[in-house]
């Protein structure tokens, strides 16, 4: 069995790869840094979307939950220290460099400001000190860059448009 893998890196490059059911991480990371024309790859990493956790080098990648494709980020972070700032309170937390802004606004709104469904639908993440707003299926370990790893937003409303 073989499954497409979409591989992000830190610089939001994308490269696409085959991976075989029998495929260990490390064999996995060597086709992916040739790919990117990376050539020390002692301190890449490599995370499904929305893991907080690498495929550690010895274990085979797991493929039976994949349909047609899986999604990895490659990245030299172990974790990304993300503050998120909500009025007068802020949250920090430790995600995989693979982890989505969804999952990350999830966690904040369910987690950190127990907000029901209605009000957290209607709030979005914004960087810090910036009107941007990174897309929900944006990799975190996209945005935040190596050896700082760490990255600042904003729990802001959304716009709503009324007609």
């Amino acid at each position: 069995m073989h499954v497409t893998a979409f591989v992000k890196s830190e610089s939001n490059h994308v490269e696409q790869i085959l991976i075989g059911d029998k495929d260990n991480a490390k064999k996995v990371l060597e086709a992916v840094a040739d790919k990117f024309g990376i050539h020390d790859t002692e301190e890449l990493q490599l995370f499904r979307e929305d893991d907080d956790w690498p495929i550690s080098s010895q274990n085979i990648v797991k493929l039976e939950d994949a349909e047609d494709a899986i999604i990895l980020h490659l990245s030299r972070c172990r974790h990304i220290k993300v503050v998120i700032h909500y009025q007068a309170t802020t949250f920090q937390h430790d995600f995989g460099p693979g982890v989505t802004i969804s999952k990350i606004t999830k966690w904040v709104t369910d987690k950190g400001l127990e907000l029901s469904k209605e009000e957290a639908a209607e709030h979005v993440l914004q960087f810090t000190a910036s009107v941007d707003q990174p897309a929900p299926d944006e990799h975190i370990g996209s945005l935040a860059s190596c050896p700082d790893c760490t990255i600042e937003f904003d729990l802001v409303r959304k716009l709503l448009v009324q007609g």
